[in-house]
């Protein structure tokens, strides 16, 4: 799967995504902007990633805290089954892979999880 095919299979979806590099980092985003997220906040900001994994918030579960973290991200965030791979990656060109086992959000609860969030506005 690639970016254009992530935006239209997700279209109505807010993803999470779990980005892991050296510590790990949680992104929110509207389906749409993927192109823009994998660009400027993987690319650039995050270049020695690992892997990504997506989850997905459905529109009446967005429910932030006024630090911008997520209380109980197990039971609001539901897997998508992809991730992404560094070492998969080529020139310009998203590449997203299907995937049997993600990550238990319930490990990142109670802690100070930030997630920063990308819109149009960004």
């Amino acid at each position: 799967m690639n970016c254009t095919e992530f935006r239209e299979k997700f279209a109505d979806k807010e993803i999470i995504a779990l980005v892991m590099e050296k510590y790990v980092y949680f992104y929110s985003f509207p389906a749409e902007l993927i192109n823009f997220f994998m660009i400027k906040y993987i690319d650039t900001e995050k270049p020695g990633w690992r892997k990504i994994f997506f989850y997905s918030l459905e529109a009446s579960e967005r429910k932030y805290t006024e630090e911008g973290t997520i209380a109980k991200m197990q039971e609001k965030a539901r897997p998508l089954y992809i991730y992404a791979n560094n070492s998969e990656q080529k020139a310009n060109v998203c590449v997203f892979k299907d995937i049997v086992r993600m990550p238990n959000l319930k490990e990142f609860e109670g802690q100070k999880t930030k997630i920063v969030r990308i819109s149009k506005n960004t």
